[in-house]
């Protein structure tokens, strides 16, 4: 089973396409797009006509670009339609659990409107925050507290100093 978050740019899908061949994964079980921004979804469109993808997950919005335009031409032709997904949303992939603990409310900013994800396997847990900043990590930090704690992280907005406050 294969789950794969996000696909970067259009111009860059060829190393995630490369890289997945290399793994010998034919099938995406499922993709999540946690924002609709285009280094996010770029290779979405691309992706989805070279792989078989089973389950497509994204915020619900009403951003408009050329690459939603692509990704919503994409998923007709795959015969799929991205699954709206917000805080309190679940799925799982085999032994692997899936919690959306945001977006909870819609932000001006739509960086903070990413799909926020922690994984459970087993008794580790992993915390994806997309592009999430301050405000969405201030709401996170008030719902969830404590359970915010993981065992891996992937940092919000690819680490920029000024996307993490100190709490």
């Amino acid at each position: 089973d294969t789950m794969l978050v996000d696909t970067g740019l259009d111009e860059t899908y060829g190393h995630l396409y490369n890289s997945l061949k290399n793994l010998g994964i034919s099938r995406i079980d499922i993709l999540v797009l946690t924002h609709p921004h285009k280094d996010h979804i770029g290779g979405a469109p691309q992706l989805l006509s070279d792989f078989s993808v089973g389950q497509v997950y994204m915020p619900a919005t009403d951003y408009t670009s050329g690459r939603m335009d692509a990704l919503a031409e994409a998923l007709q032709k795959a015969g799929l339609a991205a699954a709206p997904i917000a805080k309190g949303s679940q799925f799982s992939l085999g032994s692997l659990a899936v919690d959306v603990l945001s977006p909870g409310k819609t932000y001006e900013n739509m960086n903070d409107n990413s799909a926020v994800l922690q994984f459970t396997y087993g008794r580790k847990t992993f915390l994806l925050m997309g592009d999430a900043e301050k405000d969405a990590e201030a709401d996170l930090i008030a719902a969830y507290g404590g359970q915010l704690r993981a065992d891996f992280l992937k940092a919000g907005h690819h680490g920029a100093k000024d996307a993490s406050s100190e709490e």
